[in-house]
């Protein structure tokens, strides 16, 4: 059997395959079908061999930790057996109360045995697991896949921003009023258009699914960014991949927070019309009487770009499709005309005699 790989695709000659479970359950398959089927068996035997680093048998877990708890009860017995001997050195002879006995970092005590024998047998489970440097490996990809999402949307953000004459801040990394992190980006709206008030707006960037209620719902995530920062309102920043299907690419979810989906190779449009409808929400919330905004007109256009963002998704995904089957049709018709060279070849081949 010959593998060779080039720029993008392997190819296999002369591949043989006897195993009985393999040759029993593509025999059953009708002919058209196989060769497509092969190729998904390749796929999901590629991918699991790839997960099978991470992936942890759960009998041998169980295994584990049953062979763990014995040994603490063990350890147990063992203390209880000794125990006038305990008792002894516990009190002394004279019966006064030694505080070495209860010291876990005293050798030989009964205390330090079992603290020894819990960490051991810990360290233990773990390498043999791999568990540990999984979990440290996995904890630091998705915190700089995190980290590469949120400074794309701080580029696009920043630009957007300062046309309006704002002024945005990268603040993920410095506490706010409420001594936390919470609030990724935030922006200072251009003062003179503010008559030098100070409003601020502040962005959480996540580049993972979020939920929308119950214990862990974003918008007390969103609330508390808000009022670290001291912001007016918040922007939630989600990557689209991971697009809430409460919200769509573009919503306003209550009276403080905005949500809207990103991708840079994508679609970054709900990102501004995002911005811009947080920062009029904002302005005209400076001196809504003097000025006299029209708030039902506000809340109309703001659900007409929802509306719309949605249709233009739509639209897109149709547009999608539609290409991707006229790229179906142009290769049937390539293949078309390699099969049109071939017959040709035969019929010429026919004039020649044998």
């Amino acid at each position: 059997m010959d593998v060779m790989i080039e720029e993008d695709e392997i190819r296999v000659d002369n591949l043989i395959i006897d195993d009985p479970e393999v040759v029993d359950y593509f025999k059953d398959l009708d002919e058209e079908k196989r060769e497509k089927q092969i190729i998904s068996a390749l796929k999901i035997g590629t991918i699991g061999l790839k997960t099978s680093t991470t992936t942890i048998d759960v009998n041998y877990v169980e295994k584990e930790f049953q062979k763990f708890q014995n040994e603490v009860e063990d350890k147990f017995e063992e203390i209880c057996e000794n125990w006038d001997e305990n008792i002894e050195e516990m009190f002394g002879k004279n019966g006064s109360f030694e505080d070495d006995f209860l010291d876990p970092g005293e050798k030989g005590t009964p205390i330090y045995k079992l603290k020894t024998s819990i960490i051991d047998e810990f360290n233990n489970l773990y390498e043999q697991l791999g568990f540990k440097a999984g979990l440290e490996e996995e904890k630091e990809k998705g915190t700089r896949k995190g980290r590469e999402f949120e400074d794309t949307v701080w580029e696009y953000l920043a630009d957007i921003s300062t046309n309006f004459g704002d002024t945005p801040e990268k603040t993920g990394d410095i506490p706010g009023m409420a001594d936390n992190k919470k609030g990724d980006i935030t922006v200072e709206i251009n003062p003179e258009e503010t008559s030098g008030v100070e409003r601020k707006i502040v962005f959480e960037v996540k580049n993972k699914s979020v939920q929308f209620g119950g214990k862990g719902c974003i918008t007390n995530e969103l609330d508390g960014a808000r009022k670290n920062r001291n912001a007016e309102l918040s922007v939630l920043v989600i990557n689209d991949k991971y697009e809430p299907s409460e919200t769509g690419p573009f919503a306003k979810w209550d009276n403080n927070t905005y949500v809207c989906t990103f991708s840079e190779e994508e679609d970054i449009l709900p990102l501004e019309v995002a911005y811009r409808a947080a920062r009029v929400d904002t302005l005209k919330r400076i001196s809504k009487e003097e000025i006299g905004f029209d708030q039902k007109k506000i809340n109309s256009l703001i659900d007409e770009l929802e509306d719309k963002l949605g249709l233009k998704k739509t639209i897109k995904g149709n547009l999608t499709t539609a290409r991707n089957k006229i790229d179906d049709a142009e290769d049937d018709v390539e293949k078309m005309v390699e099969e049109i060279q071939y017959t040709l070849s035969k019929l010429e081949k026919c004039l020649v005699k044998e």
